[in-house]
């Protein structure tokens, strides 16, 4: 599942910067609530079915023709929200809540876990790692995999999914995974051509990526995601 890291050459110091952002593809999840979603697809005759959900990320606003309903980060648990309401017929309705409207965006798992929430959007699985460790393979291990497509393999030719979602199963929650197509990095405010200048700096981690930052000299910090304007 995992691959060998290429080491840059010492020769080639214009690649190394390059070679040290890059990371993992992130594997954000959207959670719900173990007992109720594998049934809920199956009611024929109950009546409507009201869930509280709550969003980890604010939805991306309009921008030009870019509309908010669309896929982007935050949207996705509005839109799969309105898919579950098609798939039912209208019997599942989720009122996803924004960040922090029903709790901190830390405690989603613990939330759906114990009932308080039913759903949790887009969740990063790097909250929840220190009590649950497969939530560290869930996201990707540092350059465990590279592309989206070394994500998917994992995930379904290679068994990782099942695994994933037997954990999950666990902690009385049911996993959907949503594979985003990008690359897991740090976006920092200073110059950073190699690891070194990490040393000494407060970095945004969680889970693993929190533990190599810890390993660079750095320190790691938890923060939610961004908070942009709630439709």
């Amino acid at each position: 599942m995992s691959k060998e890291v290429k080491r840059s050459n010492p020769k080639k110091e214009t690649t190394s910067r390059r070679s040290f952002l890059k990371t993992a593809a992130v594997v954000a999840g959207c959670t719900a609530g173990a007992l109720g979603f594998p049934n809920v697809l199956r009611l024929q005759a109950q009546g409507t079915i009201n869930w509280k959900g709550q969003n980890a990320y604010m939805p991306v606003p309009n921008a030009g023709p870019f509309q908010r309903s669309m896929h982007g980060a935050g949207n996705n648990p509005l839109v799969f929200a309105k898919w579950l309401n098609r798939e039912t017929n209208g019997q599942l309705q989720i009122n996803v809540a924004p960040p922090g409207a029903v709790v901190p965006v830390s405690q989603i798992f613990n939330a759906v876990s114990k009932g308080a929430l039913d759903f949790g959007g887009e969740y990063y699985s790097g909250f929840h790692a220190g009590i649950m460790p497969e939530a560290d393979i869930e996201t990707g291990l540092p350059f465990g995999w590279e592309t989206v497509e070394e994500t998917y393999d994992a995930y379904f030719n290679r068994g990782l999914l099942q695994e994933v979602k037997a954990a999950y199963a666990e902690h009385n929650i049911y996993w959907v995974p949503h594979i985003n197509p990008t690359r897991y990095g740090f976006g920092t405010t200073f110059p950073c051509p190699n690891p070194e200048t990490i040393k000494g700096k407060k970095i945004r981690a969680l889970g693993i990526y929190g533990e190599l930052v810890r390993q660079l000299g750095g320190s790691p910090v938890v923060i939610p995601g961004v908070r942009c304007i709630w439709p």
